[in-house]
């Protein structure tokens, strides 16, 4: 039951509201005489509620008011007084007063200030509750919370009040000049680590994370947990950031991952940046050094700033920058010239694969770019006028991957390799991917997906119509869009795609030859491919179906040329390409 006081010198008075208060059923009664009587009985008692008179000795009922208005927390008070000046009453609302009733009063008024006071008590013990509550979930859920900070730091709201907030309530410490952020990109190690196996994994490699950046260290460092495997450092200190120290510490974060079974570390480090309004810059370099993985590999502290320092880089970037300034201005000697000191440059040592595969692709897209610009197709040859449709890896994690010209796009009937795929692209210098198809709502062949689109960008993802869109999709960049069953679709210009109704088979169109690839529920989840003429249909067609493993590999072996009318498998290592040239053929072969 809630404690109530009622403060006043005459006797007779405060007894009777006493009684008032009592009869309400509702508080436990206190009195006091004096103001002193009232202070002490404040500091011994939780009371809640209070009706004071103004004019008392020892100490008035407004000196008594100027005191509790320094306490966080004080009772209700209602003043008594007799008092019908308007200035005792504007000083008694100052301090905190709740309403100021001139006396005389009787057992009805007091009856109706007890309900009052009583109603003011729960409305703020609701309040207090509420508040509790939430700080209780805040605690619960402080690193969710913390991870969605993350975008208002970098989006630039935060004030200072809300920087002491969290740094007392999340532990994010952002106080000083010189700020720099760091990217921590995980994935499988080998396609065939298994979902659990993954998330125990990365469990694993959070733990030793947490036990790195809690080392002692001359600046803070705070760290989010992101989604899809990705952990953000943003480093903040009063004087510049020591860079050593920054590289020693991206260096233990590889290595502690390293030494995590079934796990590829990648690490990009932004620019320190002074202010911490240009942290977001940071952000964006440190992702943006991340792009450069595909050519280096894992286990590598990525910094633009770094890798735009390598002599062999920048003299290949450089020149790529004059061959197009020569090209748009008809210098075709220099472009020659330039060309010519390009995979000049790419022969000499220091240079990885990664590196020499894209640099060439970029000359060539530089090469086909100006053409394009000046009205002219690419001469003949210098693309392979090739469709390529490969089913990357037989069985249920199979996928579609398609390739021409230089471009792109990766489908699925049930299942994503995302390693196999990569691969393909990688061998055929496909550098971005105009479409991902991702029908299935089964979430490891979506995690694949977010992997291989973690690898190489895509223009757009398709999603079944109805299909969960999902945030992780969201943040890849790609356009998202939905196909409804039974839909013709391009995913690469000049190839039409007709996904089938009951979602059972795929059907690729170029040049007057269709490819089906079908999954076989017969097969396990396996997919089948079976290669028809435009004008023929998969019910009146006759075809020849390959059921002998030995035929298929000899066929593999001599790369022969298929006619339409045939059913193939693919080989349970490797990925079945078949190479749809310009004059309607079909070259079969194999990928290891």
């Amino acid at each position: 039951m809630d404690k109530v006081l009622v403060v006043d010198d005459e006797k007779l008075i405060c007894e009777g509201m006493r009684r008032a208060l009592e009869g309400l059923a509702l508080f436990q009664v206190h009195t006091a005489a004096s103001g002193l009587e009232a202070l002490k009985l404040l500091e011994a008692e939780d009371i809640q509620g209070m009706l004071l008179d103004i004019a008392m000795p020892d100490m008035d009922g407004l000196e008594l008011m100027r005191r509790l208005s320094q306490r966080p927390e004080r009772p209700f008070t209602m003043i008594i007084s007799g008092y019908e000046e308007f200035a005792y009453a504007q000083q008694a609302l100052t301090y905190g007063a709740v309403d100021y009733v001139l006396k005389p009063v009787d057992a009805e008024d007091v009856a109706r200030m007890g309900l009052r006071l009583y109603q003011l008590i729960q409305d703020r013990r609701a309040r207090r509750e509420h508040t509790e509550k939430m700080h209780q979930f805040v605690l619960e859920h402080r690193d969710a919370i913390k991870q969605k900070l993350l975008t208002d730091i970098l989006e630039g709201q935060i004030v200072s009040r809300t920087l002491e907030d969290m740094r007392a309530v999340y532990g994010i410490r952002l106080d000083g000049e010189y700020f720099m952020a760091a990217v921590i990109y995980l994935c499988r190690g080998d396609e065939g680590v298994e979902e659990v196996a993954f998330q125990v994994a990365l469990k694993a490699f959070e733990e030793e994370l947490n036990r790195l950046v809690a080392q002692p260290c001359p600046f803070h460092i705070n760290l989010f947990n992101m989604e899809n495997a990705r952990y953000v450092l943003l480093l903040a200190g009063a004087q510049p950031l020591d860079g050593q120290r920054i590289q020693s510490l991206l260096d233990q974060v590889l290595q502690a991952a390293a030494g995590v079974e079934g796990l590829k570390c990648y690490a990009g480090k932004g620019d320190q940046v002074r202010g911490l309004n240009n942290l977001s810059a940071s952000y964006v370099h440190a992702n943006e050094a991340l792009d450069y993985r595909a050519l280096f590999g894992s286990g590598v502290v990525y910094d633009i700033g770094d890798y735009r320092k390598n002599p062999q880089v920048l003299g290949l970037s450089a020149t790529l920058e004059e061959i197009q300034g020569h090209l748009r201005f008809q210098r075709f000697d220099q472009a020659e010239t330039g060309v010519r000191a390009i995979f000049q440059r790419l022969g000499q040592r220091g240079l990885t694969q990664g590196q020499i595969r894209f640099f060439t692709l970029r000359l060539m897209l530089v090469l086909s770019g100006i053409l394009v610009e000046n009205g002219m197709d690419a001469p003949e040859g210098f693309w392979q006028d090739v469709l390529t449709v490969a089913v990357a890896d037989a069985g249920d994690a199979s996928c579609v991957v398609l390739m021409k010209n230089g471009k792109g796009a990766v489908l699925s009937l049930g299942g994503y390799n995302s390693s196999s795929a990569l691969q393909l692209f990688q061998r055929h210098n496909v550098a971005r991917l105009d479409t991902v198809f991702l029908p299935t709502q089964d979430g490891e062949a979506r995690l694949a997906a977010l992997e291989l689109l973690g690898e190489l960008p895509a223009r757009r993802v398709l999603l079944p119509a109805g299909a969960y869109q999902g945030k992780d999709l969201v943040r890849t960049g790609a356009d998202i869009q939905f196909v409804e069953a039974g839909a013709v679709f391009s995913p690469i210009e000049g190839v039409e795609v007709l996904y089938a109704a009951d979602g059972s088979a795929l059907t690729f169109t170029d040049r007057g030859v269709t490819v089906m690839v079908e999954l076989e529920e017969a097969a396990g989840g396996s997919c089948q491919v079976l290669i028809t003429g435009q004008e023929q249909s998969r019910v009146n067609s006759s075809f020849t179906v390959l059921q002998s493993d030995a035929i298929i590999e000899e066929m593999l072996a001599e790369g022969e040329v298929l006619s339409p009318g045939t059913y193939a498998q693919p080989p349970e290592q490797g990925s079945l390409c078949l190479d749809l040239t310009g004059r309607g053929q079909i070259q079969i072969r194999r990928e290891d």
